[in-house]
């Protein structure tokens, strides 16, 4: 106590203490409202309109949120989520879905592979319909028409909002594959903190837009541990996502060429039935398998 504290530090140093001291006024015992301070924008849930989520893919891409799509390089999360852009685009049933909806548009943002070699086959072998599938080349065009700039999901949220909600487009989603490219040398994504900064507006802006935002992201070599813990980067990327899909192989299964899509976080309704679809290998023909799997 302060006996102690007196009996056992010089004179000096208490006295140095006093004079350093706050002197204590009425107003101290004033709460921060009765003084008058700056108060937080809340409001009674009482007033708060509840709403019905709108499924893009029911309890797998969400529109106005985000959904990670995690998988080791060469599982086809890429290739799949082309399939899925190219159903949008055609108004096609989705598998494990019986909703009917509009032909939609899709953004694709794309740092791994090449539109004229490699997405135009994808998308053409799933019979989308290409005006309607849009993609990114930079972030503007020089008076010659030629893009600049690589996007960033820090620096460029305004030009994506911009492209997303430009007249007579009706886009349903947006797909960064891999997520991690656009987040520049500005974010740690080793960091919680600094991950959130960055996916924080991002989810903002897929509100504001009501477009779905999937995610690309590889899993890291960690073995034995659940999938969540295996996104590449801080845990935060996950937590921050609405509904996240694990795309991968059964390392003992007797087709190698098939793959399964898990639904392992939906946090706006049940978890996704899992689903499987095969690659082949020589010709690279995409099909999905009937009914749902477990893994």
């Amino acid at each position: 106590d302060a006996g102690d504290y007196v009996r056992n530090h010089h004179a000096d140093e208490v006295v140095a203490i006093l004079k350093a001291a706050h002197e204590w006024r009425p107003e101290d015992d004033q709460t921060a409202a009765s003084r008058g301070a700056s108060r937080l924008a809340s409001r009674p849930m009482a007033t708060v309109t509840r709403k019905e989520v709108q499924w893009v893919w029911r309890n797998r891409l969400a529109a106005g949120k985000s959904c990670i799509v995690a998988g080791d390089p060469g599982e086809g999360k890429s290739t799949m989520l082309c399939q899925v852009a190219a159903m949008i685009s055609r108004g096609a049933k989705l598998p494990d879905d019986d909703e009917v909806r509009p032909p939609r548009d899709v953004l694709i943002i794309s740092a791994e592979d090449d539109p004229e070699d490699t997405v135009w086959d994808r998308l053409a072998a799933a019979n989308a319909d290409m005006g309607r599938i849009y993609w990114v080349d930079g972030v503007s065009r020089d008076e010659d028409g030629k893009p600049q700039g690589f996007f960033s999901v820090i620096d460029d949220l305004d030009r994506l909002e911009g492209t997303l909600t430009e007249p007579g487009r009706d886009f349903a989603m947006v797909i960064l594959d891999p997520f991690d490219a656009y987040l520049g040398g500005q974010v740690d994504t080793h960091r919680s903190a600094s991950v959130r900064a960055a996916t924080g507006p991002f989810q903002k802006l897929l509100e504001r837009t009501h477009v779905c935002g999937a995610c690309v992201l590889h899993l890291n070599k960690t073995s034995g541990t659940k999938a969540s813990y295996r996104i590449q980067g801080n845990i935060a990327f996950f937590a921050t996502t609405r509904q996240a899909l694990l795309v991968s192989h059964e390392p003992d299964g007797e087709d190698d060429q098939v793959r399964h899509v898990v639904g392992f976080k939906n946090a706006n309704g049940p978890k996704a039935a899992g689903l499987s679809f095969k690659i082949d290998a020589m010709t690279g023909s995409f099909r999905w398998q009937p009914g749902t799997t477990t893994m």
